[in-house]
């Protein structure tokens, strides 16, 4: 999550609408530091304008995982969902953990079939975090695999 995080700070772009790289800089600091401290409405408020500001940006998936996230923690699943696909979308390293986190928001509102999907998708692609396997990880969502899906 630490070189999640530090990713994150380091891969700003261009230019966008005006603002410079520093102030697109300042608000990915600012959303995480929010994110940090659970404060989950700011850190989604930040993190809409980086997306908004930054759409073309090809790691702007960490921008829609951690939005998703902030969503996700106030029970906005459905919302959450959304944010997860469209950082899926962008291929990204950490691709398999999105599945896992989309799929448990699935869960939440009772899409089993969309959890078992994105759970078994997660499996599929080799359970990492930040480009090393996660074992733990994987075993926990091949016994939620087990328990829900069979």
């Amino acid at each position: 999550m630490k070189k999640l995080l530090l990713t994150l700070t380091l891969l700003i772009s261009a230019v966008s609408f005006g603002q410079t790289e520093e102030d697109i800089n300042d608000l990915y600091k600012i959303a995480m530091e929010n994110f940090g401290k659970q404060k989950y409405e700011e850190a989604i408020e930040d993190l809409s304008k980086i997306i908004e500001l930054d759409s073309k940006h090809p790691e702007l998936y960490v921008a829609y995982e951690f939005r998703g996230e902030s969503l996700a923690q106030l029970g906005y699943y459905n919302k959450a969902i959304l944010d997860y696909t469209k950082s899926i979308e962008i291929d990204h390293p950490n691709i398999s953990i999105t599945y896992y986190y989309r799929g448990l928001c699935y869960s939440k509102i009772g899409d089993w079939n969309s959890f078992c999907a994105d759970s078994k998708k997660s499996i599929e692609l080799g359970v990492q975090v930040n480009g090393a396997k996660d074992s733990e990880l994987e075993k926990t969502i091949k016994n939620y695999i087990d328990e829900y899906c069979n």
